[in-house]
């Protein structure tokens, strides 16, 4: 049943691209850790990261966490993931889906899904986060906003830009699910699996130039659909490459991730 659950197109997508993907886009901040062990009471002893993609979202619990687990469909982003935590002693990394993890039951503290939830079928993943935590264990489910903060007239241009490759890769790749992030809140409210839901908003800021601004435009999935299924796309992301180099120059500066997190205690 969980087999068909997980759409392959979804997975697929993001093959090929790990390490522009684990370049430029941001690692999880620490507030994450912060909240989650508030909530928790204690310091976990384990922490499964599903969908955790090239690591980015899983190492920040490798100080934190007696043993920390990524769970990751996809080869390429598995790979990378597992090459970063080579030294790391109690971070593994293995294949499985958000609805079949294939832990034990009440094994684990801490469930995170991090800008992955969207690609995922809601109501299995959720039955099976709640199967594998322990009581009063807790399921974070976050993700930033894109663009980061930065400049009104680089943002404009991502934005039209972003809808632009969505349209193609969406044409191109029909069978791809994408559900909407708005939703997610109402998704764990509604499984009637957690004891307590809340959501919670918070910055974070990192630094920026005009190389990963326009690095972050491509670490996405329907750009990346989008230059393979269409020759059209390529001078475009060139053009905006261009300009984001043009208002930022070179110079160096903070910009804002906006990130959402919803939280559910078992």
């Amino acid at each position: 049943m969980t087999e068909k659950m997980n759409n392959q197109s979804n997975i697929d997508r993001f093959s090929g691209f790990a390490d522009t993907y684990d370049r430029y886009r941001p690692a999880a901040p620490g507030i994450v850790a912060e909240v989650v062990r508030l909530y928790l009471g204690k310091m976990p002893a384990t922490v499964v990261d599903i969908g955790c993609g090239t690591g980015l979202s899983t190492l920040l619990w490798r100080e934190v966490a007696a043993a920390v687990v990524g769970i990751e469909p996809n080869g390429d982003m598995r790979a990378v993931a597992q090459s970063k935590a080579a030294e790391c002693k109690n971070v593994r990394f293995i294949k499985g889906y958000s609805n079949a993890t294939g832990l034990a039951a009440q094994s684990v503290d801490v469930v995170t899904i991090s800008q992955a939830f969207h690609w995922m079928d809601h109501d299995t993943t959720l039955t099976e986060a709640a199967r594998i935590l322990k009581p009063g264990g807790i399921l974070a489910v976050y993700d930033c906003d894109w663009p980061p903060v930065l400049d009104w007239q680089i943002e404009k241009e991502y934005h039209r830009l972003h809808s632009l490759c969505n349209e193609i890769s969406l044409r191109a790749t029909p069978s791809v699910d994408r559900k909407d992030k708005s939703k997610h809140l109402a998704a764990i409210q509604g499984c009637g699996l957690f004891s307590y839901v809340r959501e919670l908003v918070f910055h974070h800021a990192e630094p920026m130039d005009a190389d990963r601004m326009a690095g972050i435009l491509l670490s996405q999935g329907g750009i990346q659909a989008a230059l393979t299924a269409d020759e059209r796309v390529k001078p475009e992301l060139e053009r905006f490459a261009a300009f984001v180099r043009e208002r930022m120059g070179t110079q160096t500066t903070m910009a804002l991730f906006s990130y959402r997190m919803r939280l559910g205690i078992r």
